[in-house]
């Protein structure tokens, strides 16, 4: 069975092929601009743990490394060409920007946090949208399969340098 995909490459306006497997897909730029905003926002929650500090501020400081730490790990795998990855960022992005509205209807929630909810859910959305665009699309579906050729191809070695006996 092979994996042709859909629709198939030889139809009018089907993917074109994956690469060799000797060869690993190209980012897009669009991809570029996923990973950094949703970068920029695991920073933006590091900024806000810092700034939320009331009397703790170690507290506040080690969660919010490590938050940021575990964002830009993803964004990292993101740009590298892990679908999960992908996934949760749109989830998390996506769950937040639906919040957002209930939070600016806050009126105890000064001008300045209202500004940063905005930004925030501004650069999810952008997030999500580059992540999924045709383009992006493309550079996942050639990630996983030029990763699959790879592990084929060191099964292939293992096999014929380690024959049974």
């Amino acid at each position: 069975m092979t994996n042709q995909g859909y629709p198939h490459p030889g139809q009018p306006g089907g993917f074109p092929g994956s690469p060799p497997p000797g060869e690993a897909a190209r980012r897009p730029a669009v991809l570029e601009l996923a990973a950094g905003a949703w970068a920029t926002v695991a920073v933006l929650y590091w900024l806000l743990a810092v700034a939320a500090s009331e009397g703790t501020l170690v507290a506040s400081l080690i969660f919010g490394v490590v938050i940021a730490g575990i964002l830009v790990f993803g964004c990292w795998k993101v740009r590298s060409g892990s679908n999960g990855w992908r996934v949760f960022f749109t989830i998390i992005s996506g769950c937040y920007a639906i919040l957002v509205p209930f939070g600016l209807l806050d009126p105890e929630w000064g001008i300045g946090l209202k500004a940063f909810s905005v930004l925030v859910g501004v650069l999810g959305i952008t997030g999500i949208v580059c992540s999924w665009l045709p383009a992006s699309n493309r550079y996942f579906h050639d990630a996983a399969e030029h990763r699959r050729a790879v592990k084929a191809q060191q099964f292939a070695e293992f096999v014929r340098n380690n024959p049974p006996p």
